[in-house]
């Protein structure tokens, strides 16, 4: 007998407090790309998240109402759980200061400002997508 096994779609952790970017972000990712998506709002929600479950990828939120994202990616890559799991940061401001956070930005495979352009978006999560494959 043969055993049949189902493939879930990529699962992708949006670590995002902003709820219309979420939204936002979410319909792209699940209508767009065809991948399950689940929302964390602070860094609480991300770590509690992540000692149950083990996403493809994550969508990092710099600004974030209990702790820095650069934090979090830190406390990530550092976790032998987690430091294999690419991060992408989309952010409004956390970008503005290039030559900081240069071993954090090292851990990210990619980056992008708020508000973000839909089409460069699209082509970020298609280079993480596959990245991943």
């Amino acid at each position: 007998m043969m055993e049949s096994r189902l493939i879930l779609p990529k699962l992708i952790l949006l670590v995002e407090d902003n709820e219309t970017c979420a939204k936002l972000f979410t319909s792209i990712l699940t209508n767009g790309f065809g991948v399950r998506v689940h929302h964390a709002e602070d860094g609480k929600s991300a770590r509690a998240f992540l000692a149950k479950h083990r996403p493809d990828a994550i969508q990092m939120d710099i600004q974030l109402p209990d702790e820095s994202g650069w934090e979090l990616i830190r406390s990530f890559q550092m976790d032998e759980r987690w430091h294999d799991i690419p991060i992408y940061v989309v952010t409004a401001c956390g970008l503005l200061f290039k030559e900081e956070r240069l071993y954090e930005r090292s851990l990210i495979v990619a980056e992008m400002e708020k508000p973000v352009a839909l089409p460069a978006y699209v082509m970020m999560v298609q280079c993480v997508l596959r990245s991943i494959d």
